[in-house]
């Protein structure tokens, strides 16, 4: 069982621990004062915070771990590269396809791509090029 430290909001007394919890299926429930909490708190930061509070949501969520999925920039810890999800919406998959084909992620999982895409384009396009090569797919 996991427990997040409250900042007050959404009910909580500040500096109490709320539960994250499991369902009898063991998927994860995420406690609702805490999401309310978390909710009021990233409402309440000023543009700068937010613009910062954005950027290390990204870095968080868009990982590279070397031996996992060749190394490539991927959505949480999936090994969904991100390269894959911007080439399959380049050739015309829209995101509810992405979704289904990729149950585990989310449109925010989508979302993040995307920004990652834009402000690290060059990596991402070579891996494309690389990967949809004569090649690539002569090595394979």
């Amino acid at each position: 069982m996991r427990y997040y430290k409250s900042t007050g909001g959404g009910g909580g007394e500040p500096g109490a621990y709320l539960e994250a919890r499991r369902s009898p299926k063991g998927e994860h429930i995420m406690n609702t004062k805490l999401v309310e909490s978390l909710a009021e708190a990233i409402a309440a930061l000023s543009p700068e915070d937010y613009a910062l509070f954005h950027e290390s949501l990204v870095l968080k969520t868009v990982r590279k771990t070397p031996g996992v999925a060749g190394g490539y920039a991927c959505i949480r810890q999936t090994r969904i590269p991100v390269w894959t999800l911007i080439s399959l919406s380049q050739q015309g998959m829209d995101e509810e396809t992405l979704l289904r084909n990729f149950p585990g992620l989310t449109s925010f999982d989508l979302l993040t791509a995307r920004v990652y895409y834009r402000t690290h384009t060059e990596e991402i396009d070579a891996l494309i090029t690389s990967h949809h090569s004569e090649e690539a797919w002569d090595e394979v």
